[in-house]
């Protein structure tokens, strides 16, 4: 019988396989586990039935060793021996030595990195902890495989959650958005995962935080080895699962708190145009916010939004103190607009009434005034010039009828009435005529004027007579004009004819034109015995002589030839309208011609 013989200086290590080739084809000897240091090739492939060990006259055996996770270096010899008693006596017929190396077998690298790789996966309140031990012993064989670690979601993670990765209590990715599926080298390494595992025993944090609500957190995590990008080979070296919830994040809560009462405040005007409804929606924000704060542990989180709560109620006070100025300015405005709207506005008013209608007023100016500018400033001074306009005419009448009175109180009395006071009369008179009736009843020295106004009248005709005295007096009388006096009482005047036969016309000699002169002053109307009315305003005194004259000589004759004998007896009644002022005052006067006592 003939066989082979491969003799190894030292056995081959555990898990190493001996693959038995004949002529290039495999043979049952595959992945043979080979223990001590002699093999014989009949044993592997025949059973141990070397009798039909060989089938040919040229016969090509191939040894291959694989399931080595290390470099091996084989050495020994192989024969071939034949024997007729079991190869207790053989003859060797040819022989050869043999000293190579194994590189390591890749896959029996692989799997007992998978035999090897560990995971422990503990759950937290906010997410979970997984620590992998790895057999990170790269040979050769395995260089450009890649280890990483895969995270699967059931569902995605609210949109205002986010992740923070904790590398052996490090944190190396903070605050960052993940999608269902996510490679932890992708978020610590930005998708290196050549340099993602750093030693043999990894711990992996990953926390949930800024979720407002609660969030149910379920799925898996693995350790995968890969060589092609993990896209279409993946081992996986360990894995898990977790299941879970995380209570809501108390800052998140605190800080959407926070944001709600920034935008309820962004919503106030704070110019006095707010409704206090606004306000105070803002403020209890504002209240849910400070207390979520509060409840935060100290740290720069809560600090920040304490400050930012701060500037929220500044800006709460400051549009809520406006819109109570607003109100305050409302309110004054109001009740000016009421107690102006109670004064009547013809002189009937209380004094007190429009003193505190005008006060009012005043308070409600200067509060509108101090407002800051917006509508309802300009709407609520909009308002005041109306109540202004009340109050000034309210106060117009009353002081209308103030100012008759008084002027009618500065007038003298009756007895002490003086022709200088004509113009003050009735200037008094016209302001009371201005005065509406409802004013004139108020005016309680009305008896002083209209008695004033009576006395007047004596007091402009006993004027006109004091003038026309004067004017008697210097007229030049006697034998030449044939008049030797003329007597004015009771405002009649008798002439004394000294000469009966003296022409009549010869008075004009006595320069009694400025007798008339002396009349027409204020003169405006004239009306001679029972003759029409005579306009005499402009007219020549000349002329008004003239008429008086002709009255005279009515009857008589000629004027050229009327002699002062045939006057006598004669008289001429002239009425006179004088107008020194505004009034008119009318006198009856009597000219008469009589003989005197000579």
């Amino acid at each position: 019988k003939i066989d082979v013989f491969i003799n190894l200086d030292e056995p081959l290590p555990e898990g190493a396989k001996v693959t038995v080739l004949y002529n290039g084809f495999e043979t049952v000897a595959k992945n043979v586990a080979i223990t001590g240091t002699e093999i014989r090739l009949s044993d592997l492939v025949l059973g141990g039935n070397p009798a039909d060990f060989v089938s040919g006259n040229v016969a090509t055996w191939t040894v291959l060793i694989s399931g080595n996770t290390e470099a091996l270096t084989v050495s020994g010899t192989i024969e071939s021996a034949i024997s007729k008693d079991g190869f207790v006596t053989k003859t060797v017929l040819a022989e050869g030595n043999f000293d190579f190396t194994v590189a390591p077998d890749l896959d029996a690298v692989l799997d007992k990195l998978v035999e090897e790789t560990d995971m422990s996966l503990v759950v937290q309140d906010r997410g979970f902890t997984a620590k992998f031990t790895e057999a990170i012993v790269v040979p050769e064989v395995v260089q450009g495989f890649h280890i990483d670690v895969l995270v699967n979601l059931d569902q995605v993670l609210p949109e205002n959650a986010k992740v923070t990765i904790y590398f052996n209590d490090q944190p190396v990715a903070t605050g960052i958005s993940v999608g269902q599926e996510f490679w932890l080298s992708d978020l610590v390494l930005g998708g290196n995962p050549a340099e993602f595992i750093s030693g043999p025993a990894d711990e992996w944090k990953v926390e949930i935080y800024g979720n407002t609500d609660p969030v149910a957190v379920k799925g898996t995590i693995k350790s995968i080895i890969s060589n092609d990008g993990f896209n279409a080979v993946q081992i996986v070296l360990a894995e898990g699962s977790f299941d879970f919830t995380v209570a809501p994040d108390a800052e998140a809560v605190a800080t959407v708190a926070v944001e709600a009462a920034e935008n309820a405040t962004a919503g106030l005007a704070g110019d006095g145009t707010d409704t206090q409804e606004a306000i105070e929606a803002a403020i209890a924000a504002y209240n849910s916010a400070a207390q979520l704060v509060a409840d935060l542990p100290a740290g720069l989180v809560k600090t920040g939004l304490q400050n930012r709560l701060a500037a929220v109620l500044e800006d709460i006070n400051a549009a809520q103190e406006v819109l109570d100025a607003v109100n305050d300015a409302t309110k004054a405005v109001d009740d000016a607009e009421g107690a102006a709207a109670g004064l009547r506005g013809n002189g009937t008013d209380d004094q007190a009434a429009i003193i505190e209608a005008q006060d009012l007023y005043n308070t409600a100016a200067g509060l509108v005034e101090a407002l800051p500018e917006s509508s309802a400033k300009t709407n609520l001074a909009d308002r005041l010039p109306g109540i202004l306009a009340k109050i000034t005419t309210a106060q117009a009448a009353v002081d209308a009828i103030e100012d008759v009175v008084q002027s009618i109180d500065a007038l003298p009395d009756a007895s002490e009435l003086t022709i200088a006071d004509l113009f003050d009369v009735e200037a008094a008179r016209a302001a009371y005529n201005s005065l509406s009736p409802a004013q004139q009843d108020l005016v309680e020295n009305l008896d002083k004027l209209t008695a004033l106004e009576a006395q007047m009248e004596t007091v402009v005709l006993n004027d006109v007579d004091e003038r026309l005295l004067d004017a008697v007096d210097e007229l030049k009388l006697g034998d030449t004009v044939g008049i030797s006096e003329v007597i004015y009482v009771d405002r009649v005047a008798t002439f004394k004819i000294s000469h009966p036969d003296m022409l009549a016309l010869n008075f004009y000699y006595s320069d009694v034109v400025k007798l008339f002169t002396e009349m027409s002053q204020g003169l405006v109307a004239a009306k001679i015995n029972d003759g029409p009315t005579i306009p005499v305003e402009g007219v020549d005194p000349i002329e008004l002589a003239i008429q008086v004259v002709m009255a005279l000589f009515d009857g008589v004759g000629k004027p050229t030839e009327v002699t002062y004998a045939e006057l006598v007896g004669k008289s001429v009644t002239i009425q006179l309208t004088f107008q020194p002022g505004v009034t008119q005052y009318t006198g009856t006067y009597i000219v008469t011609f009589d003989l005197d006592d000579l």
